[in-house]
């Protein structure tokens, strides 16, 4: 994968938050202090942002998505997988491509020495042009496959966050969490707001138990 698969994962994802926040602001809200109590169960939390009650009125906090696709070990797994199909496809395809090129040359070079009757050269030409056609069908073919598996490993990314996420919020019961990437909607939040270190901890270490459960 490459950073417009990074952009358009941390779009979906900015999305999906948003949503979120429309709902959560638009219906009446009755259980704000209750709430408030059940935010957070674990004061040591690296990124507790009621340990001195200032919030507790305020169930939101944030994660940049940006810094957490950039530094998530599964989808620098997924990326380099991406790459190296690419690649493969590309070597393949210029291969054929220089192949061609050089059948293409040989006949010109021929058809130019007169080596060539014209019915050969007619059925020649006719040959090539049917090489380029499917050349080109195989390039149309292979590029879509590229971008389905591109869309596929992406979901994968963004349902493992947000699982992580769902994770998170079980015990902390915060009503809304935003993302403050570059890209998205939230002009300003206060620092304290940022559990990004915690989530990326959270998928790293769900990452990591997955490849030990492998072995």
């Amino acid at each position: 994968m490459n950073q417009k698969v990074s952009s358009i994962l941390i779009i979906i994802l900015s999305l999906a938050v948003m949503v979120l926040f429309i709902l959560h602001f638009s219906a009446p809200n009755t259980s704000n202090n209750q709430t408030a109590n059940q935010v957070y169960n674990n004061p040591a939390d690296s990124n507790s942002v009621v340990s001195n009650g200032s919030l507790s009125n305020f169930p939101v906090v944030y994660v940049n998505l940006d810094t957490l696709v950039k530094n998530y070990k599964f989808f620098k797994e997924l990326e380099s997988k991406f790459a190296s199909k690419q690649m493969g496809f590309e070597q393949k395809f210029g291969t054929k491509m220089r192949s061609l090129e050089e059948e293409v040359y040989t006949f010109q070079t021929r058809a130019q020495k007169g080596l060539l009757t014209n019915k050969e050269m007619q059925d020649k030409q006719v040959e090539l042009q049917a090489k380029e056609q499917d050349l080109r069908k195989e390039n149309e073919i292979l590029s879509r496959e590229l971008e389905q598996e591109e869309l596929r490993l992406m979901k994968q990314v963004k349902d493992s966050i947000l699982a992580a996420i769902n994770q998170y919020n079980v015990n902390k019961n915060f009503e809304i969490i935003l993302n403050n990437a570059y890209s998205s909607s939230v002009l300003y939040a206060k620092d304290e707001l940022n559990i990004t270190d915690t989530i990326q901890v959270i998928i790293n270490d769900r990452y990591e138990k997955s490849l030990a459960g492998k072995k």
